[in-house]
């Protein structure tokens, strides 16, 4: 299976809720189809998940894209997944999932996420 996973951390008192709009406008605004969405909150935690989905063309398939959030405290962590968007024999995705995935890393970057190693 194709993916392409990407981890990411800020420090922010913000709700999720807010980054949740922003990710979901911007994602969207890339031809991309919202089709899951879940915000659960607990007295010190607060969990979001977003599941995206968008054809590619040159692949002639879907690629989905999952966006992961968590808060705790001020920590915030992301995790990104692109996958799908294989087709044929070797299923092969021509960067689709990446490319997926990294539009999710640019946006949590423009509000000032960073890769965590």
């Amino acid at each position: 299976m194709n993916q392409s996973n990407i981890i990411m951390k800020r420090i922010s008192p913000e709700s999720l809720n807010s980054l949740s709009r922003v990710i979901t406008e911007k994602i969207s605004d890339s031809g991309a189809e919202l089709i899951f969405q879940d915000l659960q909150k607990g007295p010190d935690t607060e969990v979001l998940l977003l599941v995206f989905e968008k054809y590619y063309l040159r692949t002639g398939s879907y690629t989905a894209l999952t966006v992961q959030c968590t808060s705790s405290g001020n920590i915030q962590r992301a995790a990104v997944v692109g996958t799908g968007g294989g087709s044929g024999l070797f299923n092969l995705s021509f960067g689709s999932n990446e490319s997926f995935a990294q539009t999710a890393k640019k946006i949590l970057e423009a509000c000032g996420f960073e890769e965590d190693q």
